[in-house]
């Protein structure tokens, strides 16, 4: 049920198709299965096979998130049209970046850079900055601004913190890679 609501998820191009996936995946959603719960509050995002409703969206994505879903905290980070506070979306962020999103380990770091919904702390962003630039995020300009003024014991300090976070994060994405 769940490999055909996605089919018609990723290749519906007819309101009926969405409609479709939406009646499979709310069942499951309801069950608890996050990766359904996310798709279906995407659905409610878009307005696709359901009347847009970002409340309902929200609240899919936060039961997604409290099971651990990535995609879930990704996209509370980013969520637009509801008035969830900067404190909320930073939390979000950091969550997602802690579960190896990419993107948000880059937010992450510019939260804590520009003190957006946590406190500026400029030697976790260094630490979050470093993170992103292994893990591909063009980062660098930021890099050599902090590094402009931080002292060589407090970059020293910063990049052993985001060698643990990468080593966390990593042994994480093996740990919930391997089956059951």
């Amino acid at each position: 049920m769940y490999k055909k609501a996605v089919e018609l998820y990723e290749f519906g191009s007819s309101d009926s198709s969405f409609v479709h996936a939406f009646n499979l995946l709310k069942p499951l959603a309801e069950k608890g299965w996050s990766n359904a719960q996310v798709l279906l509050a995407y659905l409610y995002k878009c307005g696709k096979g359901v009347e847009l409703s970002c409340e309902k969206s929200e609240y899919w994505y936060k039961q997604a998130a409290a099971q651990g879903n990535q995609a879930a905290c990704h996209n509370l980070a980013i969520h637009y049209g509801t008035d969830m506070s900067e404190v909320e979306k930073a939390y979000w962020a950091l969550k997602a970046a802690r579960l190896g999103s990419e993107p948000m380990q880059r937010t992450t770091a510019l939260n804590y850079y520009l003190g957006w919904g946590i406190p500026q702390n400029y030697l976790y962003a260094h630490a979050w900055f470093n993170v992103a630039r292994a893990n591909g995020e063009e980062v660098q300009e930021y890099l050599d601004k902090l590094e402009e003024f931080l002292p060589t014991e407090e970059i020293c300090k910063s990049q052993e913190m985001a060698r643990q976070l990468f080593e966390e994060i990593h042994l994480e994405r093996f740990d919930s890679s391997i089956q059951k």
